[in-house]
């Protein structure tokens, strides 16, 4: 049981296998953006020039922000497992590029790097930060954006943003007076107006800044336009079988998407896919660690909003997966499994209705919207005990509650109940970095 016994959601990896999948091609991806845009210097009164060693490690100039933040970008040859930051002032962190870090005090800072594959250290290098805006005293005031994640798709192709202007005691400051702007990294994709309204017909992201006049700090919402998802989210094969991959692609305005290049990835010895989209089952899973996550990107950067988990079981379960989607969730699931009847509880008990409450509960006590705000997919993940079952739930998109049809152990549900403590604690993964049970033990007075 969730809680008590195994939790593969682990804190802070809310996609478990896509996770990794997903960081390395992100990385290199900024790598290469670090290699076009880090060419020249970033900004700031005392630029200086790149520092290079001479194996692999590279860094550019430092760029200042407001407040005495300092952002550094840069590339390692060498594919790092871990970068090290020493900033100067006593932070001392990991993070890779590019890593940020807010200085509480001006001056100069020396920063030094250090790149691992493993424990061992591979390259490092140095650079300086010069802080000149680290003690004004109106960064004291912040400025909030709600929603920080905007999801446009579905012909929803607008949305307001709301501003929120705070004092150094976190009381609310009036914006009556004040001059409120917006600014969007790419207004060829997605434009906002003088009132914080975004729009957008088309499909990528992009970054919208919220800014009052006189106050140094700023506030950023992500705004996704379109759909990018994968179905079914969960394949049962046997050796040998094959199933085809869907791909949904859709602009913001609900057209369909035309004129990418679109690749899927992922894949090992259990079963592979190809660049198409055909999952080749090839051998049962001895571990849940063997199971593949199969995902999908588009131009090389924008990756799938979820994963299609490939199931691969030594011989047939004799199931058949149907679909019950509500407005921000879809449960796939088998209507009977052995004595279960699944099929008639997730009526009956309304469970999509349920489970899009809990949704909109953890994404308003949290203000995170997991997914890029796409479809999150709950999905029965039934296996043979040799076949490495899930123990009980995997967060993630797909969240996989697993049932072992040699014994019937489900955290899926009974013969009369859903698991909906199993259900709500995965999903909380995906929106905090430890258990939604855990989370609302916090919540004052017990409340929930």
């Amino acid at each position: 049981m969730a809680g008590t016994g195994p939790c593969w959601g682990a804190a802070g990896a809310t996609e478990p296998r896509k996770g990794s999948g997903r960081l390395r091609l992100t990385r290199w991806a900024l790598l290469l953006l670090a290699v076009v845009l880090g060419s020249g210097p970033f900004g700031g009164d005392r630029a200086f020039a790149a520092t290079r060693k001479p194996s692999s490690l590279t860094l550019f100039t430092p760029q200042y922000l407001p407040c005495g933040k300092v952002t550094v970008n840069g590339v390692v040859d060498s594919g790092p497992t871990r970068i090290s930051w020493d900033w100067g002032d006593g932070t001392i962190k990991d993070s890779f590029f590019p890593a940020s870090h807010e200085y509480s005090a001006n001056g100069d800072f020396p920063v030094h790097v250090s790149a691992f594959v493993g424990s061992t250290l591979v390259d490092s290098g140095d650079t300086t930060a010069y802080v000149t805006n680290a003690e004004d005293s109106l960064c004291a005031y912040s400025v909030r954006v709600s929603p920080t994640t905007v999801a446009l798709r579905s012909g929803g192709s607008s949305r307001q943003l709301v501003v929120d202007l705070r004092g150094p005691a976190g009381e609310p400051i009036s914006l009556s007076g004040k001059t409120v702007s917006f600014m969007s990294s790419n207004p060829a994709l997605v434009s906002v107006d003088s009132s914080g309204i975004v729009s957008s017909a088309g499909f990528g992201e992009a970054q919208v800044t919220a800014s009052v006049t006189g106050y140094p700090r700023k506030a950023t919402a992500l705004v996704v336009a379109g759909d990018f998802r994968l179905e079914p989210p969960i394949t049962l094969l046997t050796p040998s079988q094959t199933q085809s991959v869907t791909l949904q692609a859709f602009n913001a305005d609900g057209t369909v998407l035309l004129g990418h290049s679109v690749h899927f990835l992922g894949g090992n010895e259990v079963a592979s896919v190809t660049d198409s989209g055909l999952i080749t089952a090839i051998r049962a899973p001895v571990s849940i660690s063997e199971i593949p996550y199969l995902f999908a990107s588009i131009d090389g950067i924008l990756l799938s909003h979820n994963n299609v988990v490939a199931r691969v079981t030594s011989s047939p379960l004799g199931l058949t997966l149907r679909d019950e989607p509500g407005d921000l969730v879809s449960l796939r699931f088998s209507d009977q499994v052995g004595q279960y009847p699944f099929g008639a509880l997730v009526q009956d008990l309304q469970a999509a209705t349920v489970l899009d409450n809990v949704y909109r509960l953890e994404q308003r006590l949290t203000e995170v919207t997991p997914n890029r705000g796409d479809r999150q997919y709950l999905v029965l993940d039934p296996g043979h005990g040799a076949d490495g079952t899930v123990p009980c739930g995997l967060s993630g998109n797909p969240i996989r509650l697993g049932i072992s049809v040699d014994d019937m152990l489900s955290c899926f549900g009974g013969a009369d109940f859903l698991h909906w403590g199993v259900m709500a604690h995965e999903m909380g993964h995906n929106f905090t970095s430890f258990s939604f049970f855990d989370f609302a033990a916090q919540l004052p007075n017990g409340a929930t």
